[in-house]
């Protein structure tokens, strides 16, 4: 059993093939007249136009409904499909958020360095380039005894211990003074290899310029920094007056005599030489500046600001 719809459109159907076949008869009667007269001309003009109708409702009866219907429910639902695309909304540009500047930073004022700062400043990087050498221990007899006596414990004041320390010294019998020069001794020659194992981590030119940073501290501080004793180092040259000087002084005419008053009559006896007799001192003096210059490059390995 069809449904009303379905007979519906089937008549619909069969009306439309008929409409076909009798709109190709038509067609076929006015080609056979071949007539040219105005009135077949407007019947012709005529059927093309019902041609054209009759092949527009053809193509709307075949074209499929887009409308879906279903059955067997009392409550029928239809549906329909929107052929329209649907167009996403435009996505808004994204500003870019400005980062803020940041103040420029202020400029430090330096204030200029007074002149006992300069100095202090000057003495810190002296202090680092004389260097620091290892503590020894006592290498006298006397420090041994203070190290033994000396106690960080004691309540009376220093003055006083070592008042005490003073007095017991002096009545050490001849066996414990002989046992303290032995400590003091081993003490001496432990101090020289720890002294020596610590100059060998530097270089010669380091200890040199370590010794004229400590001959500067001594100006400047008004204390003497000892000089470093490295053999490694190179034995400045000997000028003609001090050959002369230790001539003298070897030949035993100034004994008994003060040094002091020995340099002066050394001195006075210098300006008397002749100018033949200061020549083998002089010569002397030019052989070891030679031997100095030689061993300066060799040992430093470069070239004395004096050689020319």
């Amino acid at each position: 059993m069809l449904s009303t719809i379905g007979r519906a459109a089937i008549r619909r159907g069969a009306g439309a093939r008929s409409s076909t076949n009798r709109v190709i008869q038509s067609t076929w009667l006015l080609q056979r007249t071949n007539s040219r007269t105005g009135s077949n001309f407007q019947r012709e003009s005529s059927l093309r136009i019902v041609d054209q109708r009759a092949f527009a409702t053809t193509s709307k009866t075949v074209a499929k409904s887009k409308t879906t219907t279903t059955t067997g429910n009392p409550k029928a639902k239809t549906t329909t499909r929107s052929t329209k695309a649907k167009t996403k909304p435009a996505k808004k540009p994204i500003k870019k958020k400005l980062a803020a500047k940041k103040p420029a930073p202020k400029k430090k004022v330096v204030k200029p360095l007074t002149e006992e700062q300069k100095k202090k400043a000057v003495i810190r990087e002296l202090k680092k380039t004389a260097l620091k050498p290892p503590k020894g221990l006592g290498s006298t007899p006397w420090i041994v005894f203070c190290g033994d006596n000396l106690s960080a414990d004691n309540a009376v004041s220093l003055k006083n211990s070592m008042s005490d320390i003073a007095a017991k010294y002096q009545s050490l019998s001849s066996a414990e003074l002989e046992a303290l020069n032995h400590r003091a001794n081993e003490n001496k020659r432990a101090n020289d290899a720890a002294l020596q194992k610590w100059l060998s981590g530097y270089t010669p030119i380091e200890i040199k310029t370590a010794n004229n940073a400590r001959n500067q501290l001594s100006k400047l501080l008004n204390r003497k920094y000892s000089q470093l004793p490295d053999e490694r180092l190179v034995r400045g040259p000997t000028n003609a007056y001090v050959y002369f000087v230790k001539d003298r002084l070897a030949s035993g005419d100034l004994k008994g005599i003060s040094a002091q008053e020995s340099l002066k009559l050394i001195g006075a006896e210098w300006k008397q030489v002749s100018a033949s007799d200061k020549k083998v001192y002089q010569d002397r003096a030019a052989a070891d500046s030679q031997r100095y210059y030689q061993e300066y490059k060799t040992v430093y390995g470069k070239a004395s600001r004096t050689e020319h």
